[in-house]
């Protein structure tokens, strides 16, 4: 119908190069007409190939890892992958039972944001990245949170008095390392603390403002953005003038921090360069090509609160 080769047909129907536009055209005015549609299954038995990625992710109740879940699935579509995503939260058993179900419909799996590092998890048998998260000998590809909290500190220290960390964090992290090390590089440590709260971010973030209100101009670097609000809220209720009086810094650049009375400083990943490295990676390795990682640097956005 179309009044060319069945190897032109085929490049057209998977998106191959070297076709011209006018034969292109032909083959998808024939493929329109006769309702064609791609049979995925009898191309994977020929290929070996699903087109498929696995995506293991924690959940979508943290607003950075709904972010980049959506960032991966786009990267891929655009590379001509679909993807089955797996929302764990943080459970071991249903994490082995998606990573089988994987190995048996999917070319490659993606961890996203894991928290099984102390675990051993069910071999996937194809290319593997854990993302933002360690897990046993799968290559990672790291989010560099230290070079934000450094951009943030370098451009504000000669500001403020004191500074405060606030986490909910039980272990040091790459945020807790960055801030002890610029602190002790400027001679701060007599004007520092850090505040660990066990409960939910915002309540965290008010509590450790009611407890240690800011006495000179204070800077509180804060985990996440939902403990910035909590210290926004409280600083607001002790009627303490922001920036004036006391900045705030969050992490992540969630929506709702932009828009508030007073719009959230904060510490932002690029999501869709996260997306696109993993996206590449896993794509090489499909292709049978080596590739190196590099982490992913987080940078400072100043906003009203600093």
């Amino acid at each position: 119908m179309a009044g060319v080769s069945f190897k032109t047909v085929s490049r057209v129907i998977n998106n191959e190069a070297h076709v011209s536009e006018q034969a292109a055209e032909k083959v998808k005015k024939a493929v329109d007409t006769l309702g064609f549609r791609l049979n995925a299954s009898a191309r994977s038995l020929k290929t070996r190939q699903t087109k498929t990625i696995g995506i293991l992710a924690q959940n979508l109740h943290i607003e950075v890892l709904s972010k980049k879940t959506e960032a991966l699935q786009n990267s891929f579509f655009k590379a001509g992958y679909k993807t089955l995503i797996g929302f764990t939260h943080n459970d071991y058993y249903l994490a082995c039972d998606y990573i089988n179900s994987f190995s048996a419909g999917a070319d490659a799996l993606v961890y996203l944001s894991q928290s099984f590092a102390e675990y051993k998890l069910p071999v996937f048998p194809g290319p593997c990245l854990a993302v933002d998260c360690v897990i046993d000998k799968i290559p990672s590809l790291k989010v560099d949170r230290q070079s934000g909290v450094r951009q943030a500190l370098s451009s504000l220290y000669l500001c403020y008095k004191k500074f405060c960390l606030i986490t909910t964090s039980k272990k040091s992290d790459d945020r807790e390392k960055a801030y002890m090390s610029f602190i002790k590089k400027k001679a701060l440590a007599g004007r520092s603390k850090i505040l660990r709260f066990f409960c939910d971010p915002f309540t965290a973030g008010k509590s450790a403002v009611e407890k240690n209100p800011p006495a000179g101009k204070t800077l509180y670097i804060c985990y996440n953005d939902k403990i910035a609000s909590g210290v926004l809220k409280a600083l607001y209720n002790l009627k303490t003038a922001v920036p004036e009086q006391a900045g705030v810094i969050g992490f992540d650049d969630d929506e709702y921090g932009r828009y508030g009375n007073i719009s959230l400083s904060t510490i932002s990943q690029s999501v869709e360069e996260i997306a696109a490295k993993a996206c590449d990676y896993i794509v090489s390795r499909l292709k049978g090509e080596e590739k190196k990682i590099f982490p992913v640097n987080t940078f400072f956005i100043p906003r009203e609160s600093t």
